[in-house]
């Protein structure tokens, strides 16, 4: 069975010295499922959550304009609001994950690590 690690690093330029910021994730199951040509119908989607899933990768396209919100039970102004276009990566361990959108989103890339 394969084993995983995720790594986001970035740099703050512009102060008296470059800050390095790290944040790591180790997934002792790697890579457990992945939905690349997914997509999201206007209003709530539930994602479907592989056993073991401790982190989820969502990749919409970098056009998208729709609203897109997350939580586990989304009622109008509820949950976190996602960029748009950009990548997002959700901890997960329990519970319903609902996307909600504002239109339509495809393709969305979906990748699940555990």
């Amino acid at each position: 069975m394969a084993s995983g690690r995720a790594i986001f690093q970035a740099h703050v330029d512009g102060l008296l010295e470059t800050i390095p910021v790290d944040a790591q994730w180790t997934f002792p199951l790697g890579l457990i499922g992945s939905q690349t040509q997914a997509s999201f119908n206007t209003g709530d989607n539930t994602l479907t959550i592989p056993t073991g899933t401790r982190a989820i990768l969502l990749i919409p396209p970098t056009t998208n304009a729709a609203t897109m919100k997350a939580g586990a039970s989304l009622v109008s102004a509820n949950g976190i609001t996602l960029q748009a276009a950009l990548p997002t990566v959700i901890t997960w361990s329990a519970g319903a994950v609902i996307i909600n959108c504002s239109a339509g989103v495809s393709p969305v890339a979906i990748f699940y690590f555990g």
